[in-house]
């Protein structure tokens, strides 16, 4: 098992790759890959990895006004999360988006330890 973090331009960019993989390779994706899309551009579908997560802050104006309308056309699934950066870790003080801000470095361990639980990933502290 796998883990792909992608975020901002790296979501699209993870997303393209994938659509142009061969059948088989993207079932191997299926089978191996959790993605964990971070304020993606354009959400991931469920569909292109054993598990998706797409994830945003609720005030991620840098990637929002692109995802929304993909989400609603093409049924991606996306958790919202509050706003939990420091205003020297937005963009302009107002832009929640910086991949090492507050925000998406708690929603990226909250969606790792999730993925642990639920498919019981190798933790070097429980050897």
């Amino acid at each position: 098992m796998d883990i792909c973090i992608a975020h901002s331009e790296g979501g699209l960019i993870t997303r393209r790759a994938i659509e142009g993989m061969t059948e088989e390779q993207q079932q191997q994706m299926r089978d191996n890959y959790f993605v964990c899309a971070l304020g993606s551009v354009k959400p991931i579908p469920k569909g292109y990895g054993k598990r998706v997560e797409n994830v945003y802050s609720r005030q991620d104006f840098a990637s929002l006004p692109f995802a929304i309308p993909h989400m609603v056309q093409s049924g991606c699934e996306a958790k919202f999360v509050s706003c939990q950066s420091s205003w020297q870790q937005k963009n302009m003080g107002c832009i929640d988006h910086a991949a090492l801000g507050a925000t998406y470095q708690k929603a990226l361990e909250k969606t790792i330890k999730d993925f642990r639980r639920d498919y019981s990933f190798y933790d070097e502290k429980n050897r």
